[in-house]
């Protein structure tokens, strides 16, 4: 069976770093490429920490590319009180020695897809200013991607009492016009929403496991978490969510979710309801788009498939 081609664009961020290391680690993902983008932090931070995972991985045959260093029309709002000034406080990482593809994003994603023999998942788990450029600039090239599998958003419909926030789920939020435009796209995107992602929380009993099972990689991971634990507990939760593995988890084993057919619209004009994503529940309505809201996870089985993904580059 052959290697499911993706590019996985993010703004790393504690929760992007276990996501690459997901990816990278899986032997059904063939990683074409890295592309960054502002939202935890500046492009040029986030870049730097692309750098630095695909440097304590061993993948630096896979490309970084930087992307987007601003939402399409507001200012940049990077979130230092969530992951830290660096965008990746916790672990002490060298700075990276490997650079950037010296290759303008939108060209990297065209070139990529043209030349691909089959079409490309984008694994969007940051803001989606890169994908929403991208296809402002190529439409044709829409035809060239399998699926769009996208953290983000929350399913307002959903009762979800630990939920942290009263506003918007941040990545839509940072960029909620480039979020309405792909998720009227004519390809498969699904979102993994505040809703579900926080299905997949991770105990501090657990940030041991992947420090004494995960090798350095899992170390690694660990540092993160504790230190990404610390915000959590500020809003009353008991453990750690770690949102940006959900798509790519879905990507490499899709049976472990539930997925539903739903149409999903982003509010972008609303004064007091800009990014949010508001999921069709309505029963008798046929979805006109080919949107999905994933609903659920195995958490258990979640939990082992990190564990399992850190543990191999040793």
């Amino acid at each position: 069976m052959s290697k499911i081609p993706v590019i996985i664009d993010c703004d790393p961020g504690h929760d992007d770093f276990i996501a690459l290391a997901l990816a990278l680690a899986s032997d059904k993902l063939d990683v074409k490429g890295i592309v960054t983008v502002a939202g935890n932090q500046t492009l040029e931070k986030v870049t730097v920490n692309a750098l630095k995972a695909v440097e304590l991985m061993g993948r630096t045959d896979v490309p970084v590319v930087a992307g987007s260093a601003k939402p399409m029309r507001k200012a940049h709002v990077p979130v230092p009180q969530v992951h830290g000034e660096s965008g990746l406080d916790g672990p002490s990482l060298p700075a990276p020695t490997t650079q950037v593809l010296d290759k303008n994003f939108v060209d990297f994603y065209a070139d990529i897809l043209r030349e691909s023999s089959e079409k490309v998942t984008i694994l969007a788990v940051g803001p989606l200013t890169n994908i929403a450029t991208l296809f402002y600039c190529h439409p044709e090239l829409v035809e060239k991607v399998a699926a769009i599998n996208v953290m983000g958003g929350a399913n307002r419909a959903v009762d979800f009492k630990d939920y942290p926030c009263k506003g918007a789920e941040f990545n839509i939020w940072q960029d909620a016009e480039s979020a309405h435009y792909v998720f009227d796209l004519d390809v498969p995107v699904t979102m993994f929403g505040l809703d579900m992602t926080y299905q997949t929380c991770v105990t501090p009993a657990e940030f041991e496991r992947f420090a004494a099972e995960g090798g350095k990689v899992g170390k690694v991971v660990s540092e993160l978490l504790t230190f990404f634990y610390r915000c959590q507990e500020k809003n009353g939760m008991k453990a750690c969510p770690i949102h940006d593995a959900c798509p790519v988890a879905y990507t490499i084993a899709p049976e472990m979710f539930q997925v539903e057919h739903r149409d999903i619209t982003v509010e972008y004009e609303g004064e007091h309801t800009y990014g949010f994503t508001y999921v069709d529940m309505r029963i008798y309505k046929e979805p006109s788009k080919k949107n999905y809201w994933c609903v659920s996870t195995d958490r258990d089985a979640f939990v082992e498939m990190l564990i399992k993904a850190c543990k191999s580059y040793d």
